[in-house]
């Protein structure tokens, strides 16, 4: 299948995505996380940086930045989108390492690995 026929079928996944309990951190997650759809079409980085140029990816960031940014409203709770956490030294250099590998940031990372179960189950 060619970059082209992927991009077609991610920006198809990304319209599924856009529902009214999905937000923009999920969503994203959903499609581009380690175990994300995108991330399984297109698994080197030579071909998401080619993907990276079509049409459908500049529509899905379109469709990403329509959505809101943050969970939902949740019965008064209030969420900063920080938390601390302490892990292993060895735990943080397998992290890092592998962001490395994806050319992603540590915090994309491990937002990614901590949403594809919530994101799975929200997103549905």
């Amino acid at each position: 299948m060619t970059i082209s026929q992927r991009a077609q079928q991610s920006l198809g996944f990304a319209q599924e995505l856009v529902k009214p309990r999905t937000n923009r951190t999920i969503a994203h997650n959903t499609l581009y996380g380690p175990h994300g759809r995108i991330t399984a079409l297109f698994k080197t980085r030579a071909e998401r940086e080619a993907f990276a140029e079509t049409r459908a990816a500049k529509k899905i960031a379109k469709l990403l930045q329509g959505l809101p940014e943050g969970p939902p409203e949740d019965a008064g709770r209030e969420v900063s989108g920080k938390i601390h956490v302490r892990v292993p030294k060895s735990l943080h250099a397998a992290l890092l390492d592998e962001a490395e590998a994806e050319g992603i940031s540590l915090n994309q990372l491990i937002v990614s690995k901590l949403s594809i179960r919530l994101g799975a189950r929200l997103a549905v």
